[in-house]
């Protein structure tokens, strides 16, 4: 499986993107340092309408911990994509099954590598927060407010595209890209009509009462159920993955084997 790993490791350009990631952190991690909180001046902090201060060095640095969260977890999602592509273009499937290789192995080995970059994600998402929180400033605790608020539901976030990227893999492995790409093209579509339909008909007043105090002071007063509420997800998305794994592994080697 190690080999497999690696041609898909190749065929995302991995070393390229991890070089870059790693830049970045380095970069992030030095500006850091060198604009912590505390240097901010008052010219540096914002007060709403409630009376509640933001730190705006302190909101920049936050934006770049939830972006590489964002940004890597879109990512995550898209490999399942890009690795059956890269396949399919060069003709790799044939190439390996022409090998001594199991038919379960090849698929698990996309998910094994969907999995390990995912934990990639997170880690380096770790590695951005706790190094933004050690230099937030004493003044404008708003940053540091939605940075932990976040930082809560961060798990659930990535369980949730991992969930989705399972079930994706699976179609892609099964049905192949074109015709798994238009299928979720056609879910997609169905779920923008229906956002643009609650949009234009719905009670969009709901909306109004959204704040961002309140919600982290709800995750905050709700501490306990939030943990246990990401500790279910994670578990669901988890068995999730595996499940899929396991059920396009039997779906593709039955299905290779009547090709044959």
């Amino acid at each position: 499986m190690s080999g497999l790993l690696y041609k898909d490791y190749a065929a995302v350009r991995g070393r390229r993107i991890v070089t870059i990631l790693a830049a970045l952190s380095v970069v992030y991690l030095v500006l850091r340092i060198a604009f912590p909180g505390n240097a901010a001046g008052d010219g540096a902090l914002l007060t709403n309408d409630k009376g509640e201060t933001a730190n705006m060095i302190d909101l920049l640095f936050f934006l770049g911990e939830f972006c590489i969260l964002f940004s890597g977890s879109y990512y995550v999602n898209r490999l399942a994509s890009k690795l059956v592509e890269f396949d399919e273009k060069n003709k790799i499937r044939g190439y390996l099954m022409s090998m001594p290789l199991r038919k379960k192995t090849y698929v698990a080995a996309k998910f094994v590598f969907i999995g390990i970059a995912a934990a990639f994600v997170y880690g380096l998402y770790l590695v951005w927060h706790f190094a933004g929180l050690a230099f937030m400033g004493n003044d404008g605790p708003m940053a540091e407010n939605l940075s932990k608020a976040f930082f809560k539901i961060s798990p659930m976030f990535l369980s949730v595209v991992l969930f989705f990227t399972a079930i994706e893999l699976g179609l892609f492995i099964i049905l192949g890209r074109a015709r798994a790409m238009r299928f979720k093209i056609a879910l997609v579509m169905a779920l923008g009509i229906a956002a643009l339909s609650y949009l234009l008909f719905g009670d969009l007043d709901v909306f109004s009462k959204w704040d961002l105090s309140i919600i982290t002071k709800a995750l905050e007063a709700y501490r306990t159920r939030v943990i246990l509420v990401s500790v279910v997800v994670v578990i669901l998305a988890v068995a999730t993955f595996l499940i899929s794994m396991f059920i396009t592994a039997g779906l593709y080697e039955k299905k290779e084997n009547f090709d044959e």
